[in-house]
């Protein structure tokens, strides 16, 4: 089985409800599950970051729909390729909303605040999996 992986940044629709969110995230983690899917999805400002991995039938699949999905928009690419092995094999969806409150709960220096505005505003890919690999650990 081919293994791939996808990395996309979006923009979060403007108003959409934290509780909106909370049953995308419930959905995902069931749906990942029958579909041997694994990532992370990290809330920051106003927009999505989400990393996927798993059969790259089933990676495909999920892009599809999440391109047409109404919960944002400005969707775009960061990387995609194929992978010998998983980054996240334990999270069928890791869901990470972060704002001020709850970078200061989580320990989040300075330091990580302005790497990832580099990675949502400068779009730099390679930070932005140092950095979600931090987050999944916190």
């Amino acid at each position: 089985m081919e293994l791939f992986s996808i990395c996309y940044m979006s923009t979060k629709r403007q108003g959409l409800p934290n509780k909106e969110i909370g049953e995308l995230v419930q959905k995902s983690l069931e749906r990942n599950k029958q579909r041997d899917i694994s990532g992370v999805l990290i809330e920051y400002k106003n927009h999505f970051l989400q990393y996927m991995e798993g059969p790259s039938r089933e990676v495909f699949r999920v892009f599809d729909k999440i391109k047409i999905d109404n919960r944002h928009h400005s969707v775009e690419i960061v990387q995609f390729r194929s992978i010998e092995e998983r980054i996240f094999p334990e999270w069928h969806i890791l869901h990470k909303s972060l704002d001020k409150s709850s970078n200061e709960a989580l320990g989040i220096t300075d330091n990580i605040q302005t790497e990832l505005d580099c990675v949502f505003e400068n779009q730099e890919f390679w930070r932005g999996i140092n950095v979600i690999e931090y987050l999944s650990n916190l």
